[in-house]
């Protein structure tokens, strides 16, 4: 009986010591980074650059005495600092607007601006490139708009809700990120509200009263009502489309429907469904049932459309 007790016993340890602990795993990574041999070095470097659990444990690694392990914990912690930007610039090159949304709607304040602002220039002038070979170089809708910000970069505001209550400086511009906009001047009562040539990723719902928006990219249904005359604007919605203002030399690019109230004027509309408008437009080029805009603009969960688009 002892004998059975015994190879029952030996195996269960030996599972416990063949499959070590996740914390036990970078603690074994973090002691090869300074390990005699060059491919164990770099070996331990390049698991590490995986782990975004030994973080912990790399800032730590920093006051080892040993210089080459100090170096490589330093940089792979550069490296994991900057996975956000790596995934942001990924969504661009493939196109993935929701995955953008996603990220950029909630960046932190003050975390690698410079790289956040590049790749919204970035998505921007893809979108404003694509457009103007689609036009065979007739057209230049986005071209003032991508030479604007070139060189400028708005101040930054992030949060959870933005409103005409929120806290702005009616004389500057603005890159808002937030979950939800719903701007209406109306309520403000003398309050500073978001006006003119602001840049809004908004993870949800996005309204506008008011006011000249510049760049519109949301996850959910984006209106614009008559107080706004808006021109050169971008717009990208994983939703619906309500465009109650006037709107001049833009691109809108939506999932959803789109329906157009108000005056359009050299616009291009690429709808994944059905685009009513009211008034006639003017000069402008829209297109129906498009699941897969330019070509480029990847929606999650795409399904091959029905039908072909109608333009």
């Amino acid at each position: 009986m002892r004998t059975t007790l015994t190879f029952l016993v030996f195996p269960i340890m030996l599972g416990v010591v063949a499959h070590p602990s996740a914390q036990e795993q970078v603690n074994v990574l973090i002691r090869k980074l300074g390990s005699k041999s060059f491919a164990e070095r770099e070996t331990a470097t390049r698991l590490l650059k995986e782990r975004l659990d030994a973080v912990k444990a790399l800032k730590d690694a920093l006051q080892s005495k040993d210089a080459e392990t100090r170096t490589r914990a330093a940089e792979i912690l550069e490296y994991l600092d900057r996975a956000p930007v790596r995934a942001l610039q990924t969504s661009v090159k493939e196109g993935r607007v929701e995955d953008f949304i996603k990220l950029l709607s909630v960046w932190p304040e003050g975390k690698h601006e410079l790289d956040a602002w590049a790749a919204l220039r970035e998505f921007v002038r893809v979108l404003a490139d694509l457009d103007h070979k689609h036009e065979r170089g007739k057209r230049q809708r986005l071209i003032l708009l991508t030479e604007k910000w070139k060189d400028y970069v708005p101040a930054t505001m992030t949060a959870q809700e933005v409103t005409e209550l929120t806290e702005a400086d009616i004389r500057r511009s603005y890159f808002v990120r937030a979950g939800e906009v719903d701007i209406d001047v109306s309520r403000a009562k003398g309050q500073n509200a978001i006006q003119c040539g602001a840049v809004f990723v908004v993870a949800g719902n996005m309204r506008l009263l008011t006011g000249d928006p510049q760049i519109i990219i949301a996850g959910g249904n984006v209106e614009l009502y008559d107080r706004s005359e808006c021109a050169r604007t971008l717009i990208v919605s994983a939703g619906d489309v309500v465009l109650n203002a006037s709107l001049g030399d833009s691109l809108v690019i939506c999932r959803g429907k789109v329906q157009c109230n108000g005056y359009l004027g050299n616009v291009r509309i690429i709808a994944g469904k059905t685009v009513t408008c009211k008034r006639e437009p003017q000069d402008c080029r829209i297109t129906e049932n498009e699941s897969h805009p330019f070509g480029y603009v990847q929606w999650s969960k795409d399904a091959k459309a029905s039908q072909s688009p109608k333009k």
